[in-house]
């Protein structure tokens, strides 16, 4: 019977520590949390995705975050430069006037950051659809895609 009560008294102590452990979450608010952390994330394309998408006539806006110097040197067919420290929300929008349109942002190589923080930006301004194109420009040359090289700005009268 003393075993019985030492039982039953760990039992109870146990129970009323619990509390104190951290508190498992229901499965509905897991997955809901997973979700939005997911949605904070963008999602990557390649080469192949984009030029199956400009092929498809699918809408989407393709964004090249490098300096205008190296844009002007070669970007990708259609794009757009919007460098990162001029990215902001009054930019995008005009550019972008639809928050569901599909935004693709890349840069020089797998190495420049520059379109993972314009993609992270964008996110964080609302727009829904955004993808970027880790390796871009130089993997999308040396795969033979189409590319365009600008004329130089015109320099500033000394």
């Amino acid at each position: 019977m003393r075993y019985f009560k030492f039982i039953l008294a760990a039992i109870i102590i146990l129970l009323a520590f619990q509390p104190l452990h951290a508190e498992e979450k229901p499965a509905e608010e897991k997955k809901e949390e997973k979700k939005e952390s997911k949605k904070n994330i963008p999602r990557e394309v390649g080469a192949e995705e984009i030029k199956k998408a400009m092929d498809g006539y699918v809408k989407f806006m393709l964004i090249d975050t490098t300096t205008p110097e190296e844009y002007a040197a070669g970007h990708i067919r259609g794009a757009l430069n919007l460098p990162m420290e001029k990215l902001d929300a009054e930019t995008l929008a005009r550019l972008v006037p639809d928050k569901k349109e599909r935004i693709v942002f890349y840069c020089e190589d797998g190495e420049c950051n520059s379109a993972s923080a314009a993609a992270a930006k964008a996110m964080e301004l609302g727009f829904e659809k955004v993808y970027k194109y880790r390796t871009g420009f130089k993997d999308w040359k040396d795969k033979g895609y189409a590319i365009e090289v600008s004329p130089p700005a015109p320099k500033a009268a000394k």
